[in-house]
C-alpha cells in the first residue's frame, strides 16, 4: 500500500494523464468545445480536493529528497500495451513498448489490422507517440489514403522488422513480400483505372464543346463518293450552280442560279445542300471523289430547269460547277458517355483530307473500314505510326463522324505526337455511347 499522501499524489497525476489522453482525442477531431469543457472541470476538480483535504502546508513542506519504496503497477493506456514502473509519488521512472505484449500481435514482420484500428491508435500503441503515425504510413505503400485502413490487411510496423526476422523463417517473410507486392499492383491497377475514367470524362466534354453530333457538325464531315450522275460523272447531287456574271464565288444570303437535272422533282421552299469535290483518290481498285458539304440554300423559285436559290448557311465559299442535292436531315445525337471499347476492330489509314504539313487538333482523315466491319458513328480509334506492326506510343486519337459501307471519317481529337500518315495503323479504344 502507497501512503495516504503518496496515494492521493499518485490518484491525481494518474487523473492527469488520462485528462490528457482525452484532451489528444479532441485535438484529434477539432472538438474545441469539450476540450475547453474539460480542462475547466479537471482545474475545478484539482483544487476542490486540495482544499479539501488540507494538503497544501503539507505539500510546500515536501522534501524532494526524502526516499520512497519504489513499486511496480502495470498501467494500461488507451491501448493497453504500455507497462510503466511508478514509484510512490507516481512519477514515471521508464515507459516503453511492452515487446512481449507487441509480439503477440504481430508476426513474421506484419500486423494484420483489426477493426476499429486507427493508423493514430496503433503509433500510440505500438511507438507510445500517436503523433508518429506518419512513420507507420511511409513504410507502409500500399496504403493510398491514411485515413482508410481495412481489417485483415496487413501493416509493416517501424522497428518491429528486425524482431520479426530473428523469429521469422524466410519463407514468411517472402511471402509477406508477395502479398505487399500484391497490394501494390492493385493500388496501381486502381490508378490505371481511375486514369481511365477521368480520360473518358475528358473526351466527353470535349466532344460536347466542340458541337460533335449535331445536324451541322455530321453535315460538314468529308466522305467519299463513288456514283455517277446523269452525265456519267462521278459526282453527286441534282443540279450544278451556274456561273454569274458578277461573281465565282457566293457566301452566305447571297442569290444565284442552280441548273437542275431533267427529274429532280424540286419545288420552291426546297432546301439543298450545296457539294464541293476536293480531289478524286484511288480507294481499293475504285476512283472515288473526295466530297464535303460546303452549304446549304433554299429555293426560291423555279423556271424551268433552272432555280434561283437563297444561300442560309456558308461553312465555305461556294464556287460555280459546286454541285446541290436534296438535304438528307441528320438527328442529331445526345452523348450520353464515353466508355472503353469492349471489342477489338482495326484498320488504317488511308488519306488525311487537309493536307497541311503537319496534322492538327479537329482536322480529319479518311479510314479503310466502314459499316461492313462493325465501325459505328462515334467510335474513338488510337493512330500508332508505322505501317506494320503497332507500336506501344499512340500518334492521335480519333473520333469517326461519318460511316459509310467500306470508309469512314475520323476526326482528331487529341494529338499524342505531331504526324499521322498514309498508312498509320488504327485500333478501337472506345466508343461515343448516345441518348
Amino acid at each position: 500500500m502507497l501512503p495516504a499522501r503518496n496515494n492521493r499524489i499518485f490518484i491525481a497525476a494518474k487523473g492527469l494523464n488520462s485528462i490528457f489522453e482525452k484532451l489528444l482525442l479532441y485535438k484529434r477531431y477539432n472538438d474545441v468545445t469539450n476540450a475547453h469543457l474539460l480542462i475547466q472541470v479537471a482545474l475545478v476538480g484539482f483544487l476542490a480536493t486540495g482544499i479539501a483535504t488540507g494538503q497544501q502546508d503539507e505539500w510546500e513542506d515536501w522534501d524532494d529528497t526524502e526516499s520512497f519504496e519504489t513499486v511496480d503497477i502495470e498501467e494500461q493506456d488507451g491501448a493497453g500495451m504500455l507497462r510503466k514502473n511508478v514509484d510512490e509519488t507516481g512519477a514515471d521512472l521508464q515507459a516503453e513498448p511492452a515487446v512481449q505484449d507487441i509480439t503477440r500481435n504481430v508476426s513474421q514482420g506484419k500486423y494484420i489490422i483489426k477493426r476499429w484500428d486507427t493508423l493514430w491508435d496503433l503509433s500510440h500503441q505500438f511507438l507510445a507517440d500517436p503523433f508518429r503515425w506518419r512513420d507507420i504510413w511511409d513504410i507502409n505503400p500500399h496504403i493510398a489514403n491514411p485515413d482508410l485502413i481495412f481489417p485483415g490487411d496487413p501493416l509493416v510496423l517501424p522497428g518491429m522488422q528486425a524482431a520479426a526476422e530473428e523469429t521469422s523463417p524466410e519463407s514468411s517473410k517472402q511471402q509477406f513480400s508477395d502479398k505487399t507486392e500484391g497490394l501494390e499492383s492493385e493500388k496501381a491497377d486502381d490508378n490505371d483505372a481511375q486514369k481511365g475514367i477521368e480520360e473518358n470524362r475528358q473526351l466527353r466534354r470535349t466532344l460536347i464543346s466542340k458541337g460533335f453530333f449535331s445536324p451541322q457538325h455530321m453535315a460538314k464531315a468529308a466522305f467519299l463518293w463513288f456514283d455517277k450522275d446523269p452525265k456519267g460523272k462521278i459526282y453527286p447531287g441534282i443540279g450544278v450552280v451556274d456561273m454569274c456574271k458578277k461573281t465565282t464565288v457566293y457566301r452566305q444570303f447571297d442569290e444565284f442560279p442552280v441548273s437542275l437535272y431533267v427529274g429532280n422533282n424540286c419545288v420552291a421552299g426546297d432546301t439543298l445542300d450545296i457539294m464541293h469535290s476536293d480531289r478524286f483518290v484511288k480507294f481499293e481498285q475504285q476512283t472515288a471523289n473526295l466530297i464535303r458539304r460546303t452549304g446549304r440554300a433554299v429555293i426560291q423559285s423555279i423556271d424551268g430547269g433552272v432555280a434561283v436559290v437563297r444561300l442560309i448557311k456558308a461553312w465555305d465559299l461556294i464556287r460555280c460547277r459546286d454541285r446541290v442535292t436534296k438535304v438528307n436531315h441528320s438527328h442529331y445525337r445526345s452523348i450520353s458517355d464515353v466508355a472503353d471499347a469492349g471489342a477489338a476492330l482495326q484498320g488504317k489509314v488511308f488519306q488525311r483530307i487537309e493536307q497541311t504539313e503537319s496534322p492538327f487538333l479537329f482536322q480529319s482523315f479518311l479510314a479503310d473500314v466502314g459499316d461492313k466491319d462493325g465501325v459505328r458513328m462515334g467510335d474513338i480509334f488510337m493512330v500508332y505510326p508505322g505501317k506494320d506492326e503497332i507500336v506501344t506510343e499512340p500518334s492521335a486519337l480519333a473520333c469517326v463522324v461519318n460511316v459509310q459501307h467500306g470508309s469512314s471519317t475520323l476526326s482528331i481529337v487529341k494529338m499524342y505526337q505531331a504526324h499521322i500518315t498514309d498508312g498509320d495503323n488504327l485500333r478501337l479504344a472506345k466508343r461515343v455511347q448516345f441518348n
